[in-house]
């Protein structure tokens, strides 16, 4: 599993869990069925926006404070898109409804990234490290990775390769 998966994971755990009690009272405890698959569209397009505009690549998992400043504009544009979504489907749209939802997406957000951070801090994630030819700079390499203070929480390979194949032309 990636970093990313698992972020989209805790990300659709957490609006799964809190989104619909949220809804319910945005919608004061009455909603239609058109409200329920108003309120379920508002969520799928939350996490198809956090993932098109980037929060689960490399650089929105390792970087968090980047991260937690996108968060605002990424959920004010998929409550935007919901909105807009209503619209075109001619239900009626609930002002309250894209409060909740963008305080509830937001917050839920920086919940995911802060538990994110905190499981990769305590070295609950295991990293795969790939070390191509396993000499000696290999084994320093181990050597400095166990030095770090923490777990070795790394699965690490090494991949026996000569340095110039044997069949090479150039000469060595």
């Amino acid at each position: 599993m990636t970093a990313g998966f698992a972020l989209f994971l805790i990300d659709a755990l957490l609006v799964a869990a809190a989104w619909p009690l949220t809804a319910r009272l945005a919608l004061n405890g009455a909603g239609s069925p058109v409200e329920y698959l108003q309120a379920a569209m508002f969520v799928l397009l939350q996490l198809g926006f956090l993932y098109a505009l980037g929060l689960y690549r490399r650089e929105g998992v390792c970087e968090l404070d980047k991260a937690l400043r996108r968060i605002p504009l990424v959920t004010a544009l998929s409550v935007a898109a919901s909105a807009f979504g209503s619209a075109v489907l001619r239900w009626d749209l609930s002002i309250a409804l894209c409060i909740a939802a963008f305080l509830c997406f937001a917050v839920c957000a920086v919940i995911a990234r802060a538990l994110f951070f905190l499981l990769r801090r305590h070295s609950l994630f295991r990293s795969h490290l790939l070390v191509i030819g396993a000499g000696r700079r290999a084994w320093d390499l181990l050597q400095m990775l166990r030095s770090q203070g923490r777990h070795l929480q790394y699965d690490l390979t090494f991949a026996h390769a000569p340095p110039v194949p044997a069949n090479c032309p150039r000469p060595r």
